[in-house]
């Protein structure tokens, strides 16, 4: 049976103009936000690019040919990102080779790329952080809480939106040529 590889991205979102740190999480203090990921299921996701923590553009139509993207936002000072990255970390490494990608993307304004790596060297983390400075990315998908993940498909469509702790159902499914069987659940951040 061929394998087709997915790319994962993890998106990290706080947009500190429009959130605020509540019960360990981020959320918008505005109710209106554009469209979010969960109208946009099944449908392909527009290109986007953004420099990751080392430097490297990453660019979403050219990782994401013949791989699944896992999207997780994050942020250093979230609390709920803390209960997770180690999880994260255990799957970006576990899927790679299976053709996944997982990403956490940084969309607070405050942080930086070394402040970033500062903060995944001193917690052994080891996973790429894409840096969404000014949320482009966090309010395309409609995201108000850390932890919100998306998942897209080999053919760039979104197949998955919600708590991180429900995507590796997705991710398996996918990777096993299924549909996925639950497409979104409550994000929890």
């Amino acid at each position: 049976m061929k394998l087709t590889a997915f790319l994962v991205l993890v998106i990290s979102s706080r947009v500190m103009a429009q959130s605020h740190h509540g019960d360990g999480g981020h959320q918008r203090r505005d109710h209106g936000q554009p469209e979010g990921a969960q109208s946009r299921l099944g449908e392909e996701i527009k290109d986007f690019s953004l420099t990751d923590n080392t430097g490297k553009v990453f660019q979403l139509t050219e990782r994401s040919k013949g791989t699944l993207v896992v999207l997780t936002f994050w942020c250093t000072t979230c609390m709920s990102c803390r209960q997770m990255e180690k999880e994260f970390d255990k799957k970006a490494k576990e899927y790679k080779d299976k053709g996944a990608l997982f990403l956490m993307v940084a969309s607070n304004s405050t942080e930086n790329a070394d402040q970033v790596n500062r903060f995944l060297k001193k917690n052994e983390l080891s996973f790429p952080v894409l840096m969404d400075s000014e949320s482009k990315i966090a309010q395309y998908f409609g995201s108000t809480l850390t932890t919100t993940t998306a998942v897209i498909d080999t053919h760039g469509r979104l197949r998955y939106y919600g708590a991180f702790s429900k995507a590796d159902e997705a991710v398996r499914d996918l990777i096993a040529g299924k549909d996925v069987a639950v497409p979104e659940s409550r994000p929890s951040g």
